[in-house]
């Protein structure tokens, strides 16, 4: 969330949501409310979630006394830099401690194609006898009543007539 581009997005776009609800709602609470709500849903939409961003829009609604006068082009020099001193000091104080670097490349996850898995997988008893020797906490069926709960759930799915598999991952 601290990366360059949700650190300038995300107090952008909360400076234009402050701007805004702090111009168009007279009623200081409710320009708050909204600014917060409007900058975080905008941050998140635009994929630059920066949670103090939120706070940029919410000084601009309760210090728009001092902020209208100034206009918005000063608003947005302020925040800038604001945001340059921020990616500054994140840079430098990243970049020379041993073992971080910012920011932080992004690399996508692999790709698994799905359909290398088996399609027919056939437990037998030391399948199920492995996997309770990996199970963290204490399971008060016997070996042979799951293998038995095996077998009755096999023989239901053939009578339904379906295909029977087996999924990991349910």
């Amino acid at each position: 969330m601290a990366q360059p581009w949700p650190l300038l997005g995300g107090h952008l776009i909360s400076t234009l949501a402050g701007w805004l609800c702090s111009q168009y709602i007279t009623d200081p609470l409710l320009a708050a409310g909204c600014a917060v709500g409007l900058a975080i849903f905008l941050m998140h939409y635009l994929n630059c979630l920066h949670p103090p961003g939120a706070s940029t829009a919410l000084t601009l609604v309760l210090f728009s006394a001092q902020f209208h006068p100034m206009g918005w082009p000063w608003v947005v020099c302020i925040v800038l830099a604001n945001i340059s001193i921020s990616l500054v000091l994140a840079l430098l104080i990243n970049n020379f401690l041993p073992g971080r670097s910012y920011p932080v490349r992004h690399t996508p996850p692999p790709i698994v194609p799905t359909d290398t898995r088996p399609k027919h997988v056939q437990l037998e008893q030391a399948d199920i006898e492995w996997a309770l020797t990996q199970m963290d906490g204490v399971i008060d069926v016997s070996e042979e009543d799951l293998v038995d709960i095996y077998e009755l759930a096999i023989k239901h799915a053939r009578n339904r007539g379906g295909k029977l598999t087996l999924n990991p991952l349910h």
